[in-house]
């Protein structure tokens, strides 16, 4: 099934990043719906259409995931290893936004499948910028969705 819609899965803990986040892409000019989930365990739910989560016409599968790498219950690391081992979600393309610079958690995010590693920055002029990177890049991006390629974002 497709959607008109590209949406973007934002996996963060922390609610004023996910605010942050959210009208930093506003700000970028960026259309899509951004869905905002807690943790990796709470992105899983969301990916496999459980619970909450079941109407897909409500909750689209994401044609893009920013996540952080340390929270509760599942990280973001975890997350893309977990989507990493079932194909139905491999494709889907996955960027860290995380305060950690810690190289074995750069390591370890590109070995299970992160398409970016990007350190949160502390004032949010700065979070723009990297967010209209982000989007700027995605918008000229073809993303191999599970089962196409969808050019471009709004």
């Amino acid at each position: 099934m497709e959607y008109a819609e590209p949406l973007i899965l934002v996996v963060e803990d922390d609610v004023n990043d996910q605010n942050f986040i959210r009208r930093a892409f506003k700000q970028s000019g960026v259309a899509n719906r951004i869905a905002t989930v807690n943790d990796g365990e709470e992105a899983t739910a969301y990916l496999r259409g459980l619970g909450f989560y079941a109407d897909r016409s409500l909750h689209p599968l994401p044609r893009l995931i920013i996540t952080d790498v340390k929270m509760p219950r599942m990280g973001g690391i975890e997350l893309l290893a977990w989507m990493n081992a079932r194909p139905e979600f491999r494709l889907i393309p996955a960027i860290m936004l995380t305060s950690s610079n810690d190289q074995a958690d750069v390591t370890r995010a590109f070995e299970h499948g992160a398409k970016g590693y990007m350190i949160k920055p502390v004032q949010f002029g700065d979070l723009e910028k990297l967010i209209q990177t982000i989007a700027d890049y995605w918008r000229a991006s073809c993303v191999p969705y599970p089962r196409s390629a969808v050019c471009g974002f709004r």
